[in-house]
């Protein structure tokens, strides 16, 4: 997954983003100061700062990667769903609308990125010649399962509203869905696992958020779990253009 299929300069700019983004997450969390309630060590700053430079990762493994190749929808969409994230970091910390309805608003737009994402998924099978057909309906029918069996045991909360119930009820099931097409490839290509387990991070990171904002759940730390685990998910998914770019020359 390290050796980028890129030529000239643009590799290592995507080296270099990805040592960003560790030394953000790692910096971040070791010179970091806990919050009032030890739920969180990672700075709003340093958040940020990740989600930046994976957006600018995937835009560049579009533009300079999968452009010019049967991969350049599988590259924009990719770009496009972790934009779409960005902007949902961006309401979840209270940057663009105040509490508490930016929930509803982060919530639409990280939807917007796994619709984005699973096209994406869908473009770089058709590319490399994957058949999703085969077992895309059995990831998809064990992961809905899995998610709608979470949600009730740990998200789902009465008291909260019909709204935000079904809301993320919703959500769960389209993540969930981005989860199982990346599990699709990944079972019709091995070059695909770190996608496979980027969506799963993904799976987790929002379980435990959606407890904490439905159910008041907590633990010591709980926001870094869900930042670490969600980012992982999303540096995955985006540096996955690297494994697809080259089974694509295997393809070819």
């Amino acid at each position: 997954m390290l050796d980028f299929p890129v030529d000239g300069g643009s590799r290592w700019v995507l080296y270099g983003l990805l040592i960003v983004w560790a030394a953000l997450l790692v910096f971040g969390f070791v010179l970091g100061k806990p919050d009032r309630d030890n739920s969180r060590r990672l700075p709003l700053g340093a958040r940020m700062g990740m989600s930046v430079a994976l957006v600018i990762a995937a835009f560049v493994w579009w533009r300079a990667g999968t452009a010019s190749t049967s991969l350049a929808r599988f590259g924009l969409f990719v770009f496009l769903g972790m934009a779409s994230g960005f902007v949902g970091d961006l309401f979840m910390a209270g940057l663009i609308v105040p509490k508490p309805r930016n929930v509803i608003f982060g919530i639409l737009s990280f939807g917007i990125g796994h619709v984005f994402y699973i096209l994406g998924f869908v473009q770089a099978a058709a590319a490399l010649g994957l058949d999703l057909g085969q077992v895309a309906p059995i990831t998809l029918a064990v992961y809905l399962t899995i998610a709608v069996i979470l949600w009730l045991a740990f998200v789902r909360s009465p008291g909260r509203g019909r709204t935000m119930n079904l809301g993320t009820l919703g959500y769960s099931l389209l993540l969930s869905a981005m989860g199982a097409t990346a599990m699709a490839l990944a079972l019709q290509n091995g070059g695909f696992i770190p996608l496979a387990f980027g969506g799963l991070c993904f799976i987790a990171s929002d379980l435990i958020l959606g407890s904490q904002i439905m159910r008041g759940s907590s633990f010591r730390s709980i926001g870094d779990v869900i930042w670490i685990a969600y980012t992982i998910a999303q540096m995955l998914i985006v540096y996955s253009s690297s494994p697809a770019l080259r089974l694509l020359g295997q393809v070819n």
